[in-house]
């Protein structure tokens, strides 16, 4: 856990991001400045998110969900739709993009690029079991802060169930200044479940 005073978003993004990149656990984008890092064993802490959500009973074969489109959930969305769960990206300019198991291609719609070319166009979220949104840190009562722009959840769905995955250096012991609650989140390692 990175230990921090006190401090601002964006003195907590900059050391987050730096000290990613000396520690050498990145991946693409590199540097991850502006956005929500992307790191080594994330599919790892993906499998380890989608598997207990499916444990407890979060999500089950045919849920819509909603993802945040940083290259980071990739995996994450990835498995969703290997386990027949449709997931909702923010399309490219406006709307959203439908990815639904059955008319996708698992691996190339979890991309960024493949979700606008195979997903549906659609202007408004349908309902959704929970959101998968991405963050620059967390602590351990699931405060988060973001990249501070870019997609966010919409007004009505701030109170939805919320996970993600980080790497154990995005994890910090106090955020004065959330932007969110998760209710649940996965390093490569275990998953850290914030609901009672």
């Amino acid at each position: 856990m990175l230990k921090l005073f006190v401090a601002s978003p964006g003195v907590i993004r900059t050391q987050i991001w730096n000290k990613m990149l000396k520690e050498r656990v990145l991946v693409y984008p590199i540097p991850a400045n502006g956005h929500h890092p992307n790191f080594k064993s994330a599919s790892k802490a993906a499998k380890l998110l989608v598997d207990e959500l499916f444990a407890i009973g979060k999500i089950k074969v045919g849920d819509t969900v909603l993802s945040y489109p940083d290259y980071v959930l990739r995996p994450v969305r990835k498995l969703l739709l290997e386990k027949e769960i449709t997931v909702i990206v923010p399309a490219k300019y406006k709307g959203y993009r439908k990815l639904e198991p059955e008319r996708v291609n698992a691996w190339i719609g979890s991309s960024i690029s493949g979700a606008e070319k195979q997903g549906e166009l659609i202007s408004d979220i349908p309902s959704v079991a929970m959101a998968f949104v991405a963050v620059v840190a967390v602590d351990n009562s699931g405060a988060s802060i973001s990249k501070g722009y870019g997609f966010n959840l919409p007004q009505d769905l701030k109170d939805i169930y919320k996970a993600t995955i980080v790497h154990s250096l995005q994890i910090i012991n106090t955020i004065s200044e959330s932007e969110l609650i998760l209710t649940i989140y996965a390093e490569p390692q275990k998953v850290n479940n914030l609901s009672p």
